[in-house]
């Protein structure tokens, strides 16, 4: 596939979400759309990554309750001249840059230049795929079972975004379970706890199911040198 297939598919795609989205839109709520931020860059990079969360967020009303959406991500977030200027931020896709740099530079957490100081640690996000289970604006949390019932609606543009996509590195923000049976890669897991994480790896691609990068678990030099060490580990069986 060529960047301009991929385009259009991204662009199919866009259309089976706000298909999908246009029986549960309300005049509160919209689907936001995701996946493959720039085609060039995702085709011409070293190892083709998508990152797969759990929902997107937008606004909320007096009570706390999400509403807004009916934009794409890969627009506000990934468009502008400067990354950076729109995601010093949000500590998930800042976290998200260093461990992107990090696996497509096969460097080091002490080797990763500050943020704040190369344009071009942010701008590595403009080579993935940003994913969410859920396609509508959520929360500050999300339950199991609200993020269940999102899997089992959303679940045929998933799936058909990972057929199209076919990345080489899928980073799941703890929500691979969800995946792991449709996937077939319940028989398959296996445990790094080195490394912080359980992965699989399957026909030339290896699905992680880390810590959230906005995550508290561990701290964030362990969370990016335990995903870029995991990826080096296994660089050769990716194709």
């Amino acid at each position: 596939m060529d960047s301009r297939q991929l385009e259009n598919e991204q662009k199919l795609i866009d259309e089976y979400i706000n298909r999908m989205g246009a029986d549960r839109t309300n005049a509160d709520i919209a689907p936001i759309t995701d996946g493959v931020v720039n085609p060039v860059s995702y085709l011409a990079s070293r190892l083709r990554i998508a990152w797969v969360l759990k929902e997107p967020y937008d606004d909320f009303d007096d009570d706390g309750k999400p509403y807004g959406g009916g934009w794409s991500m890969r627009a506000v977030y990934y468009k502008s001249e400067n990354v950076y200027d729109n995601i010093k931020g949000n500590k998930t896709l800042n976290t998200m840059s260093y461990v992107t740099y990090g696996i497509q530079n096969d460097i080091d957490w002490e080797k990763i230049p500050w943020i704040h100081e190369d344009v071009a640690v942010a701008d590595s996000l403009r080579s993935i795929v940003h994913m969410n289970i859920s396609k509508f604006p959520g929360g500050t949390s999300t339950s199991w079972q609200k993020l269940y019932s999102a899997y089992e609606y959303w679940r045929p543009i998933l799936l058909f975004q990972l057929k199209i996509y076919k990345p080489q590195v899928v980073i799941f923000g703890n929500v691979m379970h969800h995946f792991a049976e449709d996937l077939g890669l319940v028989d398959i897991m296996k445990t790094d706890e080195y490394n912080h994480a359980d992965y699989a790896v399957k026909d030339g691609s290896i699905f992680i199911n880390a810590y959230h990068p906005c995550q508290r678990s561990i701290p964030k030099e362990e969370y990016v040198e335990g995903l870029v060490r995991l990826v080096r580990e296994h660089r050769q069986e990716l194709v």
